[in-house]
This record gives structure tokens, C-alpha cells and sequence, in this order.
């Protein structure tokens, strides 16, 4: 698979919108063994994603162009087949291994929606995001650097341009449409999802004893769409103190060794597990906690031996957990790496030959395209959001359009000739 210097961006863009959630999701009298909450959004519990935005924060967040050494990108160590977890223990940074796991990313607009990061120390998304662009072993570049930077791409203007009408970047741009792009990212098509509606009938009865089970012992903790509280005993895990690293004790003395406990959507593809990824299997982890667990006197929702689970438990623990894995989420195209590969539509934009000259354009602007068989060619012109400012047709390989009536800005021209239609962007200054 070929990566492009310059992303690959649809038009017009993806739909970012989220919602209705599923019923399930938010009501609470429906006995799941995995918690429901009502989301925090509006009265029709849809979540309102700004496409335009998201389209931005996607590009930002796998452009590599953004780190100072122009080699890690925030997709380096969030990956979209391991749901946005890096598939390793620790992630690799520009000089050293990172201090923890990465955490996977799927449910952050409406599960679990606060403190953010294994050790809960940033209360917002936008602390934690501010987090990798300011490490120097991470993103690490300088924000007005980073800003200059952006501008003088050929692409970025363009994308702050359609997301917020002005082609500079700033540091608050930056951070909403990651925001926009990462909350976006919801996982609602899995297994369980699927059994939810039909009282599991889709499951098999390992996975329903194992959903038996999870009601019983674990859905106190891993509950879906709950804004967890901390509390010292509920958030510790029931490994060995270890005094490197002291979770949320770094900043709460009470809260030694305690640390944020996340969703259990799409587990069986995000390993290793716990904050140190010492897991490897989820088999792995169920062992922990059925024999291995250590307790203090505080720890009281974890029974002092483990939970005691003997192989068929645990085999249905396990089986239970992978009915979260939403393989739709895994691929889908618009949480994709702009930057990697080249599509049909760019091989289609070649065979036709589309031109435009000059680009950026102040006056006439000549547009030019193969059409040898002579047929009726049709070319709109748009704006960056999409809607339709005027209309030409011709049998002929060409044509001119007056720019002088056009504000400067990014414009998008779409050509169709029969069946096929291939959009590309024209700047007006």
C-alpha cells in the first residue's frame, strides 16, 4: 500500500454525525450485565459531529507532519484494527518507549467522559490531548511552529478554511477537530450490540454463561456509558504496588495506585492489557482476577482470593468479552489513514486529465479535461461545505469560468461526464 504525501479527501466528506445511540445504550431497565447510562447530549441522545471539522481532525491526526521529527503522528500510536490502541506494551516516541499502554479510543464522546489517561490526572479532553503535542517524546513541536508549519502545506489551509472560515491554524482549531474526529469515533455494531434487542438469542451458551457471570462479578466496575467517579479501591486493579509508578497518586496522595478503568469495547483487539500491558491474552486477564489478584483492606469490591473462577467460567468470560469486538468500527473508511493508498477516485481524476490553471486563480481560470468522444460534460462549482454556486455544460474538452465574482477562499469544481464524477479543489485569492 502506497502512503501519499498529501491526504486523500473525500467530497463531499464523510458523515460524522452520531446517533440515535441504540436503546440499549442508554437505558438503564435493560438487564445486559453491561450497564446502560443516558448519554449527556440532547433530547434525541444524538451527538452532534461537524463533518468538516472531523474531516480536519482526521488529517491531523495521521500526519506524521506534526511531530518534530516528522515520523510519529498520533495514529502512530493509536491504530485504528486495534481500536485505536497500539497492539504494544509501550509505544515507541521520538527518543524512548512512552511511560504506559496506550489507551484504545473508541466511546471517548459518551463512555466513561472523564478524567482522561491511565493515571485520571486531566479532567477534559482537551487537557489530555494537550498532552502528546506539548511531550517532546511524542508530538513535541513548538505551536507556533507547528502553526507556521500547517500553513505552509498545500492542503491544511484549504481544511481550516472549509472547517472554520479562515485558512490559519491555532492551537484551539487544532484541538477541537481532534476532538471532533476522536468523538466521533463510536462502536455501537458488535455482537452484543446486535443481541441486545433479542435478549441474546445470537449467543452461544458459552457466551451467556459468560454474560451470567459478568452481571454477577464485573459489570459493578465495567459498566457502559458511566462517567466514573474515582474512588481508591474501585480503581485499582489488583496488581503489585508498583512505587515507579503510582497512578492517580502521582496527583491525589489518597488515590496511590489507582487507575481509570475503561471500556471493554472492542477488548479482544486492543491488547496488551492494564496500564503497564504486562497481559498479553484477555485469557490472561481473567486468570488475574479469578487467582492471581492482590487486595488491600480498602479493595473491597475485589474478594480477597479472586473471584475463583474454574476454566469453563473463565473460557465464557472470555468469549463474553469478544461479543464487544465491532469489526465494522475496524475498518471503516472514514476513521482511515487519509494518507495511505490512492482511490478510485484520484485514478479517475487522472484518466479524465482534470486541470485547472492557474490554481490558486484570481481572474479567468481555464479548466480543461479529456472528453475525445465529444459527449455533454457537466462542471458545478462549490463551495468548500459543499453547496452548489453554478453550473456549466459543454461537448467540448474545455472551458473558462470569470473568478473575478468569487471571494478568495477554497472552492471545490465537480466534473461529471455519464456515469463518473471527480471533484478537485480551486483557490481564489
Amino acid at each position: 500500500m502506497a502512503f501519499n504525501d498529501e491526504p486523500t479527501i473525500p467530497f463531499p466528506p464523510y458523515d460524522y454525525s452520531i446517533g440515535p445511540f441504540p436503546s440499549h445504550i442508554y437505558n438503564d431497565t435493560i438487564d445486559i450485565g453491561y450497564e446502560g447510562r443516558r448519554s449527556p447530549f440532547d433530547d434525541e441522545n444524538t451527538l452532534q459531529i461537524d463533518d468538516d471539522k472531523a474531516t480536519l481532525g482526521r488529517v491531523l491526526f495521521y500526519d506524521t507532519k506534526l511531530s518534530s521529527s516528522e515520523k510519529i503522528s498520533c495514529a502512530s500510536c493509536h491504530k485504528q484494527e486495534f481500536s485505536f490502541a497500539d497492539g504494544k506494551a509501550k509505544s515507541n516516541g521520538v527518543t524512548e518507549l512512552t511511560s504506559r499502554n496506550s489507551m484504545h479510543l473508541n466511546g471517548m464522546a459518551w463512555n466513561n467522559t472523564s478524567f482522561y489517561s491511565w493515571d485520571m490526572e486531566h479532567e477534559t479532553i482537551e487537557e489530555m490531548i494537550a498532552l502528546p503535542l506539548n511531550d517532546p517524546n511524542e508530538i513535541g513541536l513548538d505551536m507556533d511552529m507547528l502553526i507556521d508549519k500547517l500553513f505552509n502545506t498545500t492542503y491544511y489551509p484549504h481544511l481550516f478554511q472549509a472547517a472554520y472560515g479562515h485558512p490559519l491554524a491555532t492551537e484551539e482549531k487544532i484541538k477541537e477537530s481532534l476532538i471532533h474526529f476522536m468523538f466521533s469515533m463510536v462502536s455501537f455494531d458488535s455482537k452484543h450490540d446486535q443481541g441486545a434487542s433479542i435478549d441474546f438469542e445470537n449467543f452461544s451458551a458459552s457466551e451467556l454463561l459468560g454474560l451470567e457471570l459478568f452481571k454477577r462479578n464485573c459489570s459493578s466496575c465495567h459498566s457502559q456509558g458511566r462517567s466514573y467517579y474515582i474512588h481508591s479501591s474501585i480503581n485499582r486493579n489488583g496488581l503489585p504496588e508498583d512505587s515507579n509508578d503510582l497512578g492517580a497518586g502521582v496527583w491525589d496522595s489518597t488515590l496511590m495506585h489507582a487507575f481509570k478503568l475503561t471500556s471493554l469495547r472492542n477488548i479482544e483487539v486492543t491488547n496488551p492489557y492494564m496500564h503497564d500491558g504486562r497481559f498479553e491474552t484477555l485469557e490472561e486477564v481473567v486468570e488475574h482476577y479469578s487467582d492471581t489478584l492482590v487486595t488491600s483492606p480498602d479493595n473491597w469490591f475485589l474478594p480477597p482470593q479472586g473471584f475463583q473462577f474454574n476454566k469453563v467460567e473463565q473460557e465464557a468470560l472470555v468469549d463474553f468479552m469478544k461479543t464487544f469486538t465491532d469489526h465494522t468500527f475496524l475498518t471503516e473508511e472514514k476513521w482511515s489513514d487519509p494518507f495511505k493508498g490512492v482511490t478510485s477516485s484520484i485514478d479517475l481524476q487522472r484518466a479524465l486529465n482534470l486541470s485547472i490553471y492557474p490554481n490558486p486563480a484570481s481572474d479567468l481560470i481555464q479548466i480543461s479535461f479529456s472528453n475525445s468522444k465529444s459527449e455533454n460534460v457537466s462542471i458545478e462549482l462549490l463551495t468548500a461545505s459543499g453547496s452548489l454556486i453554478s453550473t456549466y455544460s459543454t461537448i467540448d474538452n474545455a472551458i473558462s469560468i470569470d473568478g473575478t465574482d468569487l471571494s478568495p477562499g477554497m472552492y471545490i469544481l465537480r466534473l461529471r461526464l455519464g456515469d463518473e464524477q471527480v471533484a478537485k479543489k480551486l483557490v481564489v485569492k
